[in-house]
C-alpha cells in the first residue's frame, strides 16, 4: 500500500525555486510508492501569478503518485487544477480559465563516464530538460517546478471572453470591407452624391 505523504514536512527550497513547500523527499517514496497532494497558500498563489505575469491566480492544487522502480529512478504521475484570471486580447478585461490537466514523467540519475553522474527529467522518451537539477537532484524532487512548467504550458495565450471572438470578427469583417472600398479605384465616384435624372 502507497504512503500518504500531505502532512510530510518539506525542507525549505533553495533561492529561486518555486513552489518551494511541494519538495518530496525521495526518502519518502518507499518500494510501495507515494501518493499525496500539495495545495498551494495564499503566499505561493502570490508567487505563481507573478512569475507567469497573471491577473490573479485564485486556487492550484495538484495529486500525485510516485513509483520507485530502479534505485534513484522513479515515475512519477500527476493531476493538478488550477483557477485564474487573465486579461482578453481584446477587450483587457479579466477572463476566468479553469485548468485540469495531467501528466506523467520519469526522472531518473544517468551515468556518464564523461559527465560523472547528472539527473534528467524525461518524459514520453523525450529529454525535456537536460541536466537541469532543478527538478531532481537525487535526493530530493522538485514538484512545484514540474506542476508550474506544466501549468505554464497549459495557459491559453489567447485569452478572451465568450462571444469576444464573434464581436471581433464582425468588426475585422466590417473594417476590411471599409479597406476594399477604399482601395477601389472607383472609391472616388462611389463617393459622390448620385442625382436624379431630368425626364
Amino acid at each position: 500500500m502507497k504512503k500518504k505523504t500531505s502532512d510530510l514536512p518539506g525542507e525549505p527550497g533553495q533561492d529561486g525555486q518555486v513552489l518551494r513547500g511541494w519538495m518530496v523527499e525521495c526518502k519518502h517514496i518507499q518500494s510501495g510508492g507515494l501518493v499525496g497532494e500539495k495545495k498551494a497558500t495564499e503566499a505561493e498563489l502570490r508567487e505563481v501569478c507573478n512569475l507567469l505575469e497573471l491577473d490573479e491566480l485564485v486556487s492550484l492544487s495538484c495529486q500525485y503518485d510516485f513509483s520507485p522502480y530502479e534505485r534513484r529512478r522513479y515515475a512519477l504521475s500527476c493531476e493538478f487544477f488550477a483557477e485564474l484570471k487573465q486579461k482578453s486580447i481584446y477587450s483587457l478585461k479579466p477572463v476566468v480559465q479553469k485548468i485540469g490537466s495531467h501528466f506523467k514523467t520519469e526522472l531518473f540519475l544517468r551515468r556518464d563516464e564523461e559527465e560523472g553522474g547528472q539527473f534528467y527529467l524525461q518524459d514520453g522518451g523525450d529529454v525535456l530538460s537536460g541536466t537541469d537539477e532543478d527538478f531532481f537532484n537525487g535526493e530530493v524532487i522538485e514538484l512545484g517546478r514540474l506542476v508550474y512548467e506544466f501549468l505554464s504550458l497549459e495557459l491559453d495565450q489567447f485569452s478572451r471572453d465568450e462571444g469576444e471572438t464573434d464581436v471581433w470578427r464582425a468588426e475585422h469583417k466590417k473594417q476590411s470591407e471599409q479597406q476594399k472600398i477604399r482601395q477601389s479605384p472607383f472609391a472616388v465616384l462611389q463617393a459622390l452624391p448620385h442625382g436624379k435624372k431630368e425626364k
